[in-house]
């Protein structure tokens, strides 16, 4: 553990705190922020790393991780129970929440003995040391096969892209997209303020090794979307820097949401819908009209319908383009099928637009198998 005096002045530079554990997992301060809490600390008594090991400092205290033999100390020490490594840990207005490998623990501060350690759930452990955010009172994290969330009560956050992230194969193939198993504690999380977005960065099978693929859960709209992007780890904004930044594998650094441009050129982007039906699919869908709303609109845009007669058909139908520009107030379109997903394109480099509540105007075909 180092530590470093920003009184010294910016050119100075951060020295061990000799009292400390030797070795640790993760630091954490506590909600009160007057403790340093170690996880997966290095154990004194037994003279080598522990795993499972947990160190709280005395209060106001960079010296002071060793308690006493008459017990009377304002130092906890404790060895969780189930599980055999704490992956990560992270700080809650409960306490703080650690995940070891096998299990959940909340670890509380207490009046009589320091903090009070309770195990909450088994299974589902986080998938790697920063795959793991608080986000107004709420903690997310990935874990081994789904998402979870912590607000009191462990609970699996349902994820519409799941089989892009975790499923093995996709339609009897290999998926390249899936988690790269063998690199998890490069996984990390981060949250885009500006959008309520909670990013997890991840290695993928059919990739280099390092982290080359993103899935998202923006909580305001309570939906999911996943792309590729070279990022090794990223911030939200703060008193240093305006706009989250993030880092590449080859080490660039990158000031995102800064306007709508790829660094200088400007992008080619698209947005498009899971596959809906109606009810259980009994019945095609025949779509006829469409009908604009945009929060914000530079340029124009083309619209294409995708459709599948069965789930199991090896393409879509596509059709295509519909030119939007900025005076159009409807457009007949025409498109038939169980499964219908709608997809939005620039029509050309550096148009700009936002999404709003588009209106399709569709009705059940009876008649269509």
């Amino acid at each position: 553990m180092y530590h470093w005096d920003r009184t010294l002045g910016p050119l100075s530079r951060a020295v061990v705190l000799p009292d400390a554990p030797q070795t640790n997992q993760r630091v954490l301060i506590s909600n009160s922020g007057g403790r340093i809490i170690c996880l997966g600390a290095f154990d004194e008594v037994a003279n080598a790393s522990d795993p499972m090991f947990i160190v709280a400092g005395a209060e106001e205290s960079l010296t002071d991780f060793t308690i006493e033999p008459e017990g009377q100390d304002d130092v906890c020490e404790e060895r969780l129970a189930v599980g055999s490594g704490i992956v990560t840990g992270v700080r809650t207005r409960a306490g703080i929440y650690i995940s070891t490998d096998e299990a959940k623990y909340l670890m509380q501060e207490d009046a009589i003995d320091v903090f009070r350690i309770t195990k909450i759930s088994e299974g589902n452990a986080s998938i790697g040391p920063n795959a793991m955010i608080e986000v107004d009172g709420t903690v997310y994290e990935m874990s081994q096969y789904k998402f979870m969330t912590f607000d009191g009560v462990v609970d699996e956050l349902p994820c519409e892209v799941w089989q892009d992230v975790f499923a093995e194969t996709v339609d009897n193939a290999p998926n390249p997209h899936v988690l790269d198993r063998s690199q998890l504690d490069k996984v990390y999380c981060w949250y885009n303020e500006k959008f309520s977005e909670i990013w997890w960065h991840y290695p993928s099978a059919g990739g280099s090794g390092e982290n080359d693929r993103y899935v998202v859960y923006n909580k305001q709209e309570r939906c999911w979307y996943f792309g590729s992007i070279d990022r090794t780890s990223a911030r939200a904004p703060g008193p240093s820097y305006q706009l989250p930044f993030a880092f590449q594998s080859g080490g660039t650094f990158y000031l995102h949401e800064s306007g709508v441009n790829d660094d200088v050129s400007p992008m080619s982007c698209h947005a498009e819908s899971h596959d809906q039906q109606l009810g259980e699919g009994k019945n095609e869908l025949q779509v006829s009209r469409a009908v604009p709303d945009l929060s914000r609109f530079l340029g124009s845009i083309s619209l294409f319908l995708k459709a599948k007669t069965w789930p199991r058909d090896s393409a879509y139908k596509v059709k295509g383009p519909y030119l939007i520009t900025t005076t159009t107030r409807k457009k007949g379109v025409k498109i038939k099928g169980r499964q219908i997903a709608v997809r939005f394109e620039s029509s050309t480099l550096g148009d700009d637009w936002r999404l709003g509540d588009w209106t399709f105007y569709a009705g059940e075909d009876s008649e269509g198998a």
